[in-house]
């Protein structure tokens, strides 16, 4: 969860909280609502599936200057 947390900061979408603890609790969930619904195709459900964890993984890539 800590990757997760991290890949949010990273792309401006940190928890409201702003700790990287490895816990998902309601501040990640609402961080990772905040991602989903910027990305616009991805389901606002604040669960970080396969397609979330993909687009952000990609994000943090490109951020980071490392392009796929």
């Amino acid at each position: 969860m800590k990757l997760v947390q991290t890949g949010l900061w990273d792309v401006e979408f940190p928890p409201t909280d702003w700790k990287i603890d490895g816990y998902f609790g309601t501040n990640t969930e609402n961080a990772v609502k905040a991602y989903q619904s910027h990305k616009g195709y991805l389901a606002p459900d604040g669960k970080v599936g396969p397609c979330t964890l993909r687009a952000l993984d990609q994000d943090v890539a490109r951020h980071e200057g490392y392009p796929y």
